[in-house]
């Protein structure tokens, strides 16, 4: 059956370009530091996401979505890198507001987020 064979090579090729699509997506967040970090280039890995900052400018990138949420997201890179004037993830960006959280419970070791 030669529509058969066609029906399932227009399939798979759907599939691939499905595949790499997705493969292609990349997930991204920033923060700026409220003071430059110590080191001239600081790097760490959080969440699955590979963190570097250079001066006050942090980026973040992971290849999948994250399970934690944008406010834990934020304490645990403020908690490794220091506070946080700004951050974003995924295009959420923080207001005032919410970064005071994010600072205070990176401080205060996440205590202060329980009801996020």
């Amino acid at each position: 059956m030669p529509s058969a064979k066609l029906l399932g090579a227009v399939a798979a090729g759907a599939l691939f370009v499905a595949a790499q699509a997705h493969a292609a997506t990349v997930y991204r967040s920033e923060a700026k530091l409220a003071a430059p970090a110590a080191q001239a280039a600081a790097a760490a890995t959080i969440a699955g996401a590979a963190w570097r900052c250079d001066g006050d400018a942090c980026v973040g990138e992971r290849s999948h979505a994250t399970l934690d949420s944008p406010m834990r997201e934020c304490r645990k890179v403020a908690a490794q890198f220091g506070a946080l004037a700004a951050f974003t993830s995924d295009g959420q960006k923080f207001d005032a507001g919410d970064l005071k959280a994010c600072n205070t419970a990176a401080r205060d070791g996440g205590t202060s987020t329980a009801g996020k």
